[in-house]
């Protein structure tokens, strides 16, 4: 019978410091994602139950919370770094009967870093103006072929080259969340 040992302690250190009218701080964490196994797909190559680590990830930040104008607005940006150690991704395996399944499997390790920055205005009592922006830059350092062969293992479709991380190398956002009235039990927005 397969037997499965998975122990880790995680922490998250974090400094910040008080100012007139915000904040900045510093933090350092480290965290993971319990390993397992796949309850429906047997190894039938090696004859043991298909098995995974578990994922690890330290992370980083650095930034500052501010609030100004009479707290009407308020400025805040984050720069990050994320590492990450058999990071857990889905593959898919061609079954010999056809039929396709999914397992879980470790794909090594993946580094992102970028920045968060987030501006809010409140333009009047009624209205929020909000701006954000991300740079997020890094992608998958190694990665398994996501499709595979469940009786031997062997690569079915190459496809590590299309494994991208999922979200783009920088976003802006803009929205204006405003009330357009207000009664004694509801309001209706405006966004």
């Amino acid at each position: 019978n397969p037997t499965f040992d998975d122990n880790n302690t995680s922490f998250r250190a974090v400094l910040q410091r008080q100012l007139e009218s915000g904040m900045v701080y510093a933090s350092y964490a480290t965290g993971y994602r319990s390993g397992g196994f796949n309850g429906s797909h047997y190894d039938a190559a090696n004859d043991t139950a298909d098995g995974f680590d578990e994922e690890e990830i330290t992370s980083v930040e650095i930034g500052f919370k501010s609030d100004f104008m009479d707290g009407r607005a308020r400025l805040n940006a984050t720069l990050f770094k994320y590492e990450y150690d058999n990071l857990q991704v889905s593959q898919l395996l061609a079954n010999d009967n056809g039929t396709v399944s999914s397992s879980i499997t470790n794909s090594g390790s993946t580094k992102r870093d970028g920045l968060e920055t987030s501006l809010m205005f409140s333009a009047t009592d009624d209205m929020l103006v909000s701006l954000a922006y991300t740079i997020n830059n890094g992608d998958f350092e190694n990665f398994p072929a996501l499709i595979t062969d469940a009786a031997n293992g062997s690569v079915v479709m190459e496809t590590a080259h299309l494994a991208k991380r999922s979200s783009p190398d920088s976003s802006l956002n803009f929205n204006v969340d405003w009330t357009l009235m207000r009664k004694a039990d509801s309001t209706l927005h405006w966004t």
